[in-house]
């Protein structure tokens, strides 16, 4: 990757928008949902930085719960955010 390229960062990799794009959530129904702001949602998604695990947290609730109500399986945390290798 290049050096300015905006996912050549530290921040781990994501599947965030897959599984939110995967049950037709948009950012800012995802960002309501965990009462975040929608740009921390596309921050997480093109892991532009580091952020708190009680933010990864919010997401990750959020996510799971607009899973249930479409009627699709909970995930694992690992799976939306799989550990540094």
């Amino acid at each position: 990757m290049k050096a300015d390229d905006p996912l050549s960062s530290t921040a781990p990799p994501n599947n965030l928008h897959r599984f939110r794009e995967e049950i037709g959530l948009s950012k800012a129904e995802l960002a309501r949902m965990a009462k975040l702001n929608e740009k921390t949602i596309a921050r997480v998604e093109r892991r532009k930085m580091r952020f708190r695990i009680e933010t990864y947290r919010k997401i990750f609730n959020a996510l799971n719960a607009g899973r249930r109500s479409e009627g699709f399986g909970e995930l694992r945390y690992d799976e939306v955010f799989p550990p540094q290798s």
